[in-house]
């Protein structure tokens, strides 16, 4: 999900359903200095590259 998502009760409910959110940090939320770690980067990187490729 892009940074529009990035909304602390969507991370809430996704992980209440067991998942692990993979939404891109909006940085224009004040006191915002997250970043992905490592792996989490390399995995949002491709499903951002599958989600291009089923656009076109």
């Amino acid at each position: 999900m892009d940074a529009a998502y990035d909304a602390d009760i969507i991370r809430t409910h996704s992980q209440s359903l067991g998942r692990v959110p993979l939404i891109d940090f909006n940085h224009r939320r004040e006191n915002n200095i997250r970043e992905f770690l490592p792996h989490e980067k390399q995995r949002y990187k491709e499903r951002s590259t599958a989600v291009c490729v089923e656009e076109n």
